[in-house]
């Protein structure tokens, strides 16, 4: 054991032995060097990676929260757009040609029976209150002025239909007649080019 000291420190001593010594530590220190590194790389790359995952996962959940309010939108357009037809259509139901129609009943109803003639007017008030009730529904959708035509129409109906009444039987002038014709009838195509307009706009929508 003795010479194997001696042998060791033999060689230390000899400069071709420190040469070579030194260059084993200086290997080995490269060796540890690297050694670390590698270790600080991979545990570099281990967190990229994993923030790379929570990155992916937040996108994820970002696109998904928006194709879900993206979803929401498109079915409330789709909602109110429906609600929009429904009221305008039903405006075109209730009001086309009833200016026109009324006009005659009211001109003529002298010639019909009481009984016939009470029937019309309860079809007319009956009506009458529809289109009300329709033009509140449409009301959002359409401008202020829009319906003031519409109510225009609707508001002439219910002062003859209450004129009627206070004169049942008689029969009405020629002038005062065709005034009231005249008068119908441009309500009438005022509340018609505002119906078709808004037909027309959800067309062009499609």
């Amino acid at each position: 054991m003795q010479n194997g000291w001696d042998f060791v420190w033999t060689v230390v001593a000899s400069s071709a032995g420190s040469a070579a010594l030194l260059a084993v530590v200086a290997w080995l220190g490269k060796a540890q060097i690297a050694h670390w590194l590698n270790k600080d790389i991979e545990a570099i790359k281990a967190q990229h990676q994993r923030d790379l995952e929570s990155y992916k996962t937040v996108l994820i959940a970002q696109a998904e929260a928006m194709k879900v309010s993206q979803d929401v939108k498109k079915s409330m357009a789709l909602n109110l757009a429906n609600m929009q037809f429904d009221a305008i259509r039903r405006l075109h139901e209730l009001t086309t040609g009833v200016g026109i129609v009324f006009a005659s009943f009211v001109t003529n109803s002298h010639s019909l029976s009481s009984e016939a003639q009470l029937h019309r007017v309860k079809e007319f008030t009956t009506q009458g209150v529809e289109i009300q009730h329709a033009i509140r529904h449409a009301a959002p959708f359409i401008g202020s002025d829009e319906a003031v035509i519409l109510l225009n129409l609707h508001n002439a109906m219910f002062d003859q239909l209450l004129n009627l009444t206070q004169h049942t039987g008689v029969s009405m002038p020629e002038t005062k007649a065709q005034e009231l014709s005249d008068e119908m009838s441009a309500l009438q195509a005022q509340v018609d080019m505002v119906v078709r307009k808004h037909l027309g706009d959800m067309l062009n929508m499609v």
